[in-house]
């Protein structure tokens, strides 16, 4: 399927598959990291949720990733391992090859990470997000298959603490007062 079809189709079938995650940040992304829905938490918590938004993309191009960060090596290894897992279970179609090759002509990050045979995405961990709205949140962040569509992953955020439920609890506020 290619990234146009996935997200110009229906967009209600991957909202109701997020439905039980809907406190917590979660987002569907298919096999070229695109995402396909999120929860509002999510696109509150961080621009590589937004629909439509490519999360490699924006972890390893945008300037709103910030590489800066302590984190930040630690969560582009993560996004580099699942997209290699897309890529090593469905052989790289023309789509996969375009993004592959945009992330290791612009970004030295990506390329280097890429070429570590080590790079793998572990379907569970921990992730902190920085400069969010609610401030820093830290997460454990898992990847669950979805029934049917095997180049489809739902990503879901849980806080790890007592500061992180309560900074998802004022994002989750802020988000239905402004919807």
């Amino acid at each position: 399927m290619s990234d146009q079809n996935h997200l110009r189709g229906d967009a209600a079938p991957w909202e109701q598959l997020l439905d039980p995650w809907r406190p917590l940040p979660a987002v569907v992304i298919d096999r070229r990291l695109n995402v396909l829905a999120a929860t509002d938490v999510a696109q509150s918590l961080s621009g590589a949720f937004q629909i439509g938004a490519n999360m490699a993309r924006f972890t390893f191009l945008s300037a709103d990733s910030q590489p800066a960060h302590p984190s930040w090596r630690e969560a582009a290894s993560a996004t580099a391992g699942l997209l290699r897992s897309f890529v090593d279970e469905h052989d790289g179609d023309r789509a996969s090859q375009r993004i592959l090759g945009e992330l290791a002509a612009e970004s030295r990050d990506f390329s280097e990470m890429w070429a570590d045979p080590n790079t793998r995405m572990p379907t569970t961990g921990p992730i902190v997000f920085e400069g969010t709205p609610a401030g820093t949140v830290t997460c454990t962040y898992s990847v669950l298959g979805v029934s049917g569509q095997d180049d489809c992953a739902v990503l879901v955020f849980v806080p790890s603490d007592a500061a992180g439920r309560e900074a998802v609890e004022r994002l989750a506020a802020s988000s239905s007062v402004s919807n």
